[in-house]
């Protein structure tokens, strides 16, 4: 394997970034502070899994049957949506979203679409609460006219739709 200049040299440059990086982190931040994001990070989330588990609980088989048929994704592959239509169907979700969740703030949207016209918009959002820690939602709307949150319904709910609906193959449709 032959290494290339321009590689060795992008190898270089990152490696000695990240190392000039981590002192300047140190000198910037107090430690007790740092101390303190950890703990009220590793908090909220313990918080977030408590609350899945306890929504997960009280889900019964048929519950969790007919959530399945009324979340139904249509078949794939889904791809990249991009464009004046996929941006107006994520403005339009984005703004049903601030209705629900006005102090929260988008860290992400995109839509996908499959090659039979059914799409989804999908947005992730969060908010940083008063101890500096961050809770995100994640939400999926759909051609068909239902829209899933996260912090609902459960990740044994929530997860095998989202990885059906807003992962995209990589093709770019406008």
């Amino acid at each position: 394997m032959m290494v290339n200049a321009k590689h060795l040299c992008t190898a270089l440059l990152v490696f000695s970034t990240s190392c000039v990086s981590i002192p300047a982190l140190a000198d910037v931040a107090d430690q007790k502070d740092l101390e303190r994001y950890e703990r009220d990070f590793f908090i909220q989330k313990e918080k977030e899994r408590l609350h899945n588990q306890e929504i997960e609980n009280k889900q019964t088989p048929e519950m969790i049957e007919r959530m399945k048929r009324e979340y139904s994704v249509p078949a794939g592959p889904y791809h990249n949506f991009r464009g004046k239509i996929a941006e107006k169907i994520n403005n339009d979700f984005w703004e049903e979203i601030q209705r629900k969740y006005p102090d929260f703030h988008t860290v992400l949207f995109y839509a996908t679409i499959n090659d039979s016209g059914d799409w989804f918009s999908c947005i992730n959002i969060e908010k940083i609460l008063k101890s500096g820690a961050k809770y995100w939602i994640n939400a999926i709307k759909s051609s068909n006219g239902w829209i899933l949150y996260s912090n609902e319904v459960g990740d044994k709910i929530y997860m095998p739709i989202m990885l059906q609906a807003c992962r995209a193959d990589g093709e770019i449709i406008e």
